[in-house]
């Protein structure tokens, strides 16, 4: 058993290099070009705001209050611009393509239990070089670090589910993850997330998770996250 496990182990870190590679080659050398184009200029605008001012909280934009969107990008722009020392088109896309590597990791080791170690790392691998998340993973934009959060939440929950973790965990857990996702995109997280969920349990004639206490702890934790 113990050789097994050092096998896994090593097959894993093998198969993460993989994707490190793929990541290198196919983001890496394409984030200074173009310059800035459609809502990035918006992003990057109000992270050097971020950086100049020391008001992390608040977005600004022109002077006033951005409240369009959610600031999460923003921040991670800035924490890349601060950590380069300048925002410029490299570091302010840089954080779309690190989220897009967490999502690839997150497929491959959250399908364990469907797939094979080949079939996750193939899944990975085209979760990086789908020809949309390509373009939206060399941009500093928010939909690469909303793909990586609605992939969180729904694999955790299903995760979950199929291991019959305890409701309120299952529920508290996901719900969590939803709330950070406001942070990214606003509401729209909740609609995948319970146009998801509800068909199956829906399906599986288990609707009456949706009704439990756990799912009830679930949303405490979403408004404790939202009011913090």
């Amino acid at each position: 058993m113990a050789t097994n496990l050092l096998i896994d182990k090593e097959t894993s870190i093998k198969d993460i290099a993989i994707l490190v590679l793929f990541t290198l080659i196919a983001y890496i050398p394409f984030l200074g070009l173009p310059p800035w184009e459609g809502n990035e200029p918006l992003r990057v605008i109000i992270a050097k705001e971020m950086i100049q001012t020391g008001n992390w909280i608040m977005p600004i934009l022109h002077g006033k209050p951005y409240l369009a969107k959610p600031p999460l990008m923003n921040w991670l722009i800035a924490i890349s611009g601060s950590l380069f020392g300048t925002v410029n088109e490299w570091t302010s896309r840089l954080p779309s393509v690190v989220t897009t590597f967490i999502t690839s990791l997150i497929v491959y080791f959250s399908t364990q239990r469907w797939l094979g170690r080949e079939g996750r790392l193939f899944t990975a691998v085209m979760t990086l070089v789908m020809t949309g998340i390509l373009k939206k993973g060399r941009e500093a934009e928010i939909e690469c670090l909303h793909i990586m959060i609605i992939t969180s939440i729904l694999l955790v929950w299903i995760n979950g589910y199929l291991r019959r973790w305890k409701p309120a965990l299952l529920w508290g857990i996901s719900l969590f993850l939803t709330g950070i996702g406001f942070l990214s995109k606003g509401p729209q997280v909740l609609m995948f997330f319970y146009m998801t969920v509800i068909p199956y349990l829906l399906y599986r004639r288990k609707i009456s998770l949706f009704f439990s206490k756990g799912h009830l702890f679930g949303m405490i934790i979403l408004i404790i996250v939202l009011s913090t």
